[in-house]
């Protein structure tokens, strides 16, 4: 057969594959979006929408544990050293958020100064674990500078609560967090009853979105 027409045979198996080479690198570029769009872009970890997919599994262990943590003074150190410093600081809570939850942690960051954790630990050894966080979210440097902020970390382990969701989890977590920050900061608490009411987790669906767009602004 002569070259040419050979040739001609292959155009319409070539021109059916371009389409389909174009839509895999199409699809490539989409999902390689969505990633980045489930990644913070200043500290690299999960924003609210990526934790929440990634962290059913853990959470739904036995030895979950979600922690939810707050920086103290973040906005006094903001305001005084700059959006450098402020970023500084953010980005050290969240590597130091990541080393301390371990390769099979889950780590967000839900927006402004907040930080989340799931991951699994045994009960006896929760106290332990997060006295080490709160001491390693202390007392950051910038430049050189000893910067007063610290972090109030709350915790809850949702095979306790009375409705083991995601929502009643962070109601619950936050608002151990919010006693911590209450006692002056710098401390951590682990959720009980009077966290885990149904109308914590009312509160929380209702009011935290905006006040996380607040933070965030």
């Amino acid at each position: 057969m002569h070259r040419n027409a050979m040739a001609a045979q292959h155009l319409p198996v070539l021109a059916a594959a371009l389409p389909l080479a174009g839509w895999a690198v199409h699809s490539g570029v989409l999902t390689a979006r969505l990633r980045a769009a489930r990644r913070d872009p200043l500290t690299g970890v999960l924003t609210r929408d990526g934790f929440t997919r990634a962290a059913a599994r853990t959470l739904a262990h036995p030895n979950g544990l979600l922690v939810f943590v707050d920086l103290d003074r973040f906005k006094q150190v903001n305001d005084t050293h700059g959006h450098a410093a402020g970023d500084a600081i953010l980005t050290r809570t969240a590597t130091a958020l990541t080393v301390w939850a371990g390769p099979r942690g889950v780590v967000g960051r839900f927006g402004g100064d907040e930080f989340t954790a799931a991951l699994t630990v045994r009960p006896e050894r929760i106290a332990d674990r997060l006295g080490a966080l709160a001491a390693a979210l202390a007392g950051p440097t910038w430049e050189g500078l000893a910067l007063d902020t610290a972090a109030s970390v709350g915790a809850v382990r949702p095979a306790e609560l009375p409705v083991p969701s995601l929502s009643a989890a962070l109601a619950a977590a936050d608002a151990a967090m919010y006693e911590a920050k209450q006692h002056g900061g710098n401390l951590w608490a682990l959720a009980h009853a009077n966290h885990m009411h149904p109308a914590a987790q009312r509160r929380w669906d209702r009011n935290r979105p905006a006040t996380t767009a607040r933070r965030a602004a």
